[in-house]
């Protein structure tokens, strides 16, 4: 893949496309870091988050991608590959911090539930949400 065809997949993701998450899995940390720094290191949303949850209520996705996505967006890489990892230092936007930390717990959580439990937690999730 070339680097900016990264960058444009590492962008997608980050607002929200986890459908694209699938294209960065086994790319190597170094260069998901030369993806951002040629990228316009993009701000994480409640809507990105919110997005996710709606693709993941409408099988767009499957819950592997939103577990993905959950864990760059947390932590800022993916893979526990061996020796050290520099995560990207992704940043969130500063008002929609609490309720990206209460998504991305959610989707976590979610590996440890059935289907129908896990079709609850998103309809819970995006009850007040006006574009779901």
């Amino acid at each position: 893949m070339t680097t900016s065809n990264l960058v444009d997949a590492l962008e997608a993701v980050l607002l929200g496309d986890a459908s694209k998450i699938a294209l960065l899995k086994d790319i190597p940390q170094n260069q998901l870091q030369q993806a951002w720094i040629a990228s316009s290191r993009l701000t994480i949303t409640a809507e990105a988050a919110k997005s996710v949850l709606r693709a993941l209520r409408s099988d767009r996705i499957s819950l592997t991608d939103a577990l993905l996505w959950a864990k760059l967006v947390r932590s800022g890489y993916m893979s526990s590959g061996l020796g050290r990892i520099r995560p990207l230092p992704l940043e969130w936007k500063l008002t929609d911090e609490l309720e990206i930390a209460e998504i991305t717990l959610a989707v976590d959580g979610f590996a440890d539930l059935d289907l129908p439990l896990v079709r609850e937690a998103l309809e819970r999730l995006l009850a007040n949400d006006s574009s779901a």
